[in-house]
């Protein structure tokens, strides 16, 4: 599970009284906000023992895990945008965990707006 922090700076600045200085006096103050992290999706394979099928994704060059690409092809293979497989490890359609068979086929029926997921009820 991949876990970051970002942290967000803000100055503040406060005038010392108007006869003594005219510099101002700056305090710094670092606020903690944590960023998203991989959690199990909603669309999850749900097979016990946590989302499965995000840890068997790989990329597509099959050598290193989902999002985390290191070869020629890593500009394309660590952002997804749009649709998503179930784990949300890959773009639909492009699915190499257990469930590539199921994950890969293009959807009967009503889909939703991209056309790449069934629609949802």
């Amino acid at each position: 599970m991949i876990a970051s922090t970002f942290y967000r700076h803000s100055a503040t600045s406060t005038s010392s009284t108007p006869s003594s200085s005219t510099k101002p006096h700056h305090t710094t103050q670092h606020t903690r906000m944590s960023a998203p992290t991989s959690t199990v999706p909603v669309t999850c394979c749900g097979r016990s023992g946590g989302c499965v099928c995000a840890k068997e994704a790989t990329c597509s060059c099959g050598k290193q895990p989902a999002l985390a690409c290191n070869c020629e092809k890593s500009a394309t293979e660590n952002k997804v945008d749009g649709a998503r497989c179930s784990c949300n490890q890959r773009a639909a359609g492009a699915c190499t965990c257990s469930r590539s068979s199921q994950e890969n086929t293009k959807p009967s029926g009503s889909t939703c707006a991209c056309g790449k997921r069934s629609k949802g009820k």
